[in-house]
């Protein structure tokens, strides 16, 4: 079994359970967003983005446009903790999920 990171997604209002990352089955990026104060095993997730309620998502940019729409945050801010998530710019300067 092939191991495909995911990274934690720390967003204003939502856990540090919160993840993103890619599901190479479906050939998409995807989101698991859980409110603070929330246990996702005994509540669930509050989001779930990928399909099939969601369209196949090729691009991080999509994907954070997408959480940004479903939780009332601007796509700046998410964009901005998707990158804080990944390896650090000194280590990976050219991550190829890094967004602009």
């Amino acid at each position: 079994m092939v191991s495909y990171p995911q990274y934690n997604l720390s967003l204003p209002g939502w856990d540090y359970q919160s993840v993103w990352g890619w599901d190479p089955a479906r050939e998409t990026f995807y989101a698991q967003l859980v409110r603070e104060g929330r246990d996702p095993i005994d509540d669930g997730l509050d989001h779930w983005i990928s399909p099939p309620t969601y369209p196949a998502i090729p691009r991080p940019a999509d994907l954070a446009e997408i959480v940004a729409q479903v939780i009332d945050l601007d796509t700046a801010t998410v964009r901005a903790a998707m990158n804080a998530s990944l390896p650090s710019q000194a280590e990976q300067p050219d991550h190829p999920l890094r967004q602009p």
